[in-house]
């Protein structure tokens, strides 16, 4: 399978002593240090007097490490899965690279489009980003650095997401076994899911409320910001329903079959009843009631049997994230209109 820059980068990051995490928090200090540098070159205090400035590579660290944790969450729900998938090992082992790439030619539009987005940021709301009125040629470059950074990680993430759902669905449509009695197993990639987009929702939630606390309610966003903002949450609810429609699909069939195949049981049991006390065979008709019993529990539970495959829980939890960014730009909306009057 052809690697993708991102790819790259990510193995660049495991070559560096420690754990991944604190490659990420000092690849942030060190670009930090470098708006304190650009800001002294230039004779100004900008990110001393605009805290959003160094709020804003949070994002793009985050995201990034957000992205060591989708890889190993998907080779861990891969693993759980084992007691119902259906390929060899070599398939699994496809499987498992698969869910762990970003196609070259997806993350090279994500570092194109990030690329233009971060920069169509910086240049139609250039307050957002603590960019000096000055003009100062520094610190303006490691501003461009930080919007561009944050722009192509949010878009590289949402691309990762989207390939890990395609895969997934694969899995669910022609690797796994569908059996009523042992589903547990194979609600595991739906709360995977779940997880990864709420990652993404909580960092771009929380990028937003440090501006927010930052700048108050001058905060502005571009056009292309809000597009972004916007897209996040869609791919969120896409990326948590794709890979589970298949699958569901497939529970919902093999549950028609059960309920038909147990309600013929009930249908020839009661018949027997019938035909044995019809023939004054009480006694024998009596003998059936344990497995008219059994026959009615086995429909029960095969119609109370849930054809989506997810908890209760893992569905509160998304509906909550997805619901919060829309809540909260609504309530914010509202605020500035009603201050700025």
């Amino acid at each position: 399978m052809r690697r993708s820059w991102l790819e790259w980068l990510l193995d660049a990051i495991d070559r560096v002593p420690g754990p991944r995490w604190a490659a990420s928090v000092g690849a942030y200090l060190v670009l930090v240090a470098l708006l304190l540098l650009a800001n002294y070159l230039d004779g100004v205090s900008v990110l001393i007097e605009t805290p959003g400035l160094s709020l804003g590579p949070l994002i793009g660290f985050g995201l990034l490490w957000g992205i060591h944790v989708l890889s190993a969450g998907a080779l861990r729900t891969l693993g759980a899965l084992e007691p119902v998938l259906t390929v060899d090992d070599a398939e699994r082992e496809r499987f498992g690279q698969d869910l762990t790439r970003t196609p070259p030619a997806w993350a090279l539009v994500a570092l194109v489009m990030g690329t233009i987005g971060g920069l169509d940021s910086l240049a139609t709301t250039p307050e957002t980003w603590g960019a000096p009125a000055t003009g100062a040629p520094a610190t303006l470059a490691i501003t461009a650095v930080v919007a561009v950074l944050n722009t192509t990680m949010i878009l590289v993430f949402v691309a990762r997401l989207l390939h890990q759902t395609l895969v997934i669905d694969q899995i669910h449509r022609h690797a796994v076994r569908v059996d009523l009695t042992q589903l547990e197993p194979l609600y595991g990639f739906a709360a995977f899911i779940a997880r990864a987009s709420i990652v993404l929702l909580s960092i771009s939630i929380g990028g937003f409320v440090g501006f927010l606390v930052a700048l108050g309610l001058s905060f502005t966003l571009a056009a292309s910001d809000l597009y972004l903002f916007g897209a996040t949450i869609v791919v969120a609810v896409v990326a948590f329903v794709l890979p589970v429609r298949g699958l569901h699909e497939r529970i919902e069939a093999e549950k028609d079959r059960g309920l038909a195949e147990s309600r013929s049981t009930l249908a020839t049991i009661t018949a027997e009843i019938h035909r044995r006390v019809a023939g004054g065979d009480l006694e024998g008709a009596g003998k059936l009631n344990d497995a008219l019993s059994a026959a009615n529990a086995a429909v029960a539970v095969i119609a109370h049997t849930p054809t989506w495959p997810w908890r209760p829980e893992t569905l509160r939890a998304f509906v909550s994230a997805v619901l919060l960014p829309i809540a909260l730009w609504a309530v914010i909306t509202i605020l500035g209109r009603v201050f700025g009057a």
